[in-house]
């Protein structure tokens, strides 16, 4: 992820007597709030005039290992009281050269490149931690970024801090890889998961000093540790972009969310659209269940206490467009979104699926005709032609169509809640089950020009007209098929050992065909 200035984790404050109004802020503003900050050197050079962090400032102490510092400064150059103290085996460096300043003027790249060193070996290093330890800071409240790394990624660690532990797993050279840094936080206290991250945050401090400590987890040679760190003094209003607030594109109907994480005393929130404030939008995360039309434009939100305010950069909300998507089976059966198992036409390459993206199955991924659902998919369309498949896991939603077209077949062996049309093309079978009761069938128009099958092994319900001219049959084994009343079909054949119920008025041109189990009708209730 490259920076940007809705994605940019910055940290922003105003220093005030009284209540200003709020202004906003760019990726490159200085932190207005004093703040001390401190990074390893190993090809991670952070010169004193160089802005960097995540409350960006200058005056940057850089060391090398065994260059303990007392009296850090300030980003003002002034001195404080401030002592480090700090442990490891040795240094490293994610590569070994400088990753030169960032696109946006920053250093962050530089910041992210060198670290203490330690972890577990079959040797008994003698010590596996990195430490860093600050005494005598000067602020009655202040908050601490903590940033760490490996050369590698997917290293597994807690890191120990005056108020919380956080779990993480190392980025390795991604956070140097792009134009310009990559910053993502963790706040995972669950000791048995390790989201990917390169800091933390621990807010609200109150003590002269305090300790970091990182305990790496992924075994022996997984080594990782500290880059550095900033002191924030806290009382203004600030808040910690990047990734948030984050720009996203988002299907329309679908879920979207803007979080903010914010610092300084007793912080109230304002979301706002458009510049406009949005009712009871008044916490750090503004969530939309289901996004609907007009929701989309830009997003940001007001931060204030009774220091200071402050305006966030803005994050934009835009509906994706749906492609038209064809099935490939380009890396396995799985039909999720993170899986490049589709194309936009057979001589391009494999992509993933978005939600509400127009899906066609054809001879293309046929030999991957078994779909599991990862969950539930929401296309705004499903076209079968001239092939077969079968779709398991997870479940279909949202309003999209259905047609199978072309002498196509298609088993639903998976719960079905689509409010959209279904269309069964003359010489196209649709299936419901596989000898289980696993499907079900949507509640939108259902046309049947073809063959309608239920094939379970218990009981199945299915109340909605069936229009169309074609054939209805159950060959289910056991159980009891319920139809509901309005059905039109040439013929409705019971053929299966199991029973089939009829309801109300139907009309089938061609009759009523049994060669196996129970038909019953009744009145419809």
């Amino acid at each position: 992820m490259k920076i940007q200035p809705q994605l940019t984790l910055l940290l922003i404050a105003l220093a005030a007597a009284t209540l200003p109004t709020a202004r906003a802020q760019t990726v490159t503003n200085p932190c207005p709030n004093r703040v001390i900050s401190w990074n390893l050197d190993n090809w991670s050079t952070v010169n004193p005039t160089d802005l960097a962090g995540l409350a960006p400032a200058t005056n940057w102490v850089d060391t090398y290992l065994n260059n303990v510092t007392t009296s850090l400064p300030e980003n003002t150059g002034a001195a404080t009281t401030v002592n480090l103290n700090y442990g490891s085996f040795n240094s490293w460096s994610v590569q070994g050269n400088h990753a030169g300043l960032d696109a946006n003027g920053t250093a962050n790249r530089e910041v992210l490149n060198g670290y203490l060193n330690s972890g577990p070996a079959a040797w008994g290093p003698w010590t596996t931690n990195t430490w860093v330890s600050l005494t005598n800071v000067p602020y009655a409240l202040y908050d601490v970024v903590v940033y760490f790394n490996a050369d590698a990624s997917g290293r597994k660690c807690a890191i120990e801090g005056p108020n919380a532990t956080y779990n993480f797993s190392t980025m390795g050279s991604a956070v140097r890889s792009g134009a310009n840094a990559l910053f993502t936080p963790t706040t995972e206290t669950n000791a048995t998961v390790f989201p990917t991250a390169d800091f933390a945050v621990w807010r609200g401090l109150t003590g002269a000093n305090a300790r970091f400590t990182t305990y790496p987890k992924s075994g022996n040679d997984q080594w990782l540790g500290i880059c550095g760190f900033q002191v924030i003094e806290s009382s203004n209003a600030y808040c910690l972009y990047g990734p948030y607030p984050a720009a996203q594109i988002v299907p329309l109907g679908q879920p979207a969310a803007f979080n903010v994480i914010a610092g300084g005393q007793n912080v109230k929130y304002q979301w706002r659209r458009a510049g406009v404030p949005i009712a009871n939008a008044t916490n750090a995360t503004y969530s939309i269940a289901a996004t609907s039309a007009g929701q989309d434009g830009d997003y940001d939100v007001v931060l204030t206490n009774s220091f200071s305010a402050l305006t966030s950069v803005v994050a934009t909300l835009t509906f994706y467009t749906p492609r038209s998507l064809e099935w490939a089976g380009s890396v396995d059966g799985n039909w999720n979104t993170a899986t490049a198992n589709w194309k936009t036409n057979s001589a391009t390459a494999s992509t993933a699926y978005t939600e509400t993206d127009n899906v066609l199955f054809s001879p293309l991924g046929s030999a991957q005709p078994t779909l599991t659902l990862s969950d539930t998919r929401t296309p705004s369309s499903i076209t079968v032609s001239n092939s077969s498949y079968t779709f398991v896991g997870g479940s279909l939603g949202g309003s999209g169509s259905l047609r199978l077209k072309n002498n196509a077949t298609l088993i639903i062996d998976t719960p079905d809640t689509r409010s959209g049309a279904t269309v069964v093309d003359a010489g196209s079978t649709l299936q419901l089950d596989n000898n289980d009761t696993a499907g079900s069938l949507g509640s939108g128009a259902l046309t049947n020009n073809g063959t309608l099958l239920f094939n379970a092994a218990g009981d199945e319900a299915y109340g909605y007209p069936i229009y169309g001219s074609g054939s209805i049959t159950n060959l289910g084994a056991s159980g009891l098929i319920t139809l509901g009343s309005d059905l039109y079909a040439n013929y409705l054949v019971q053929a299966g050992g199991g029973t089939l119920l009829l309801q109300g008025s139907n009309t089938l041109s061609g009759g009523l065909i049994v060669s196996g189990g129970t038909v019953w009708a009744r009145a419809q209730d």
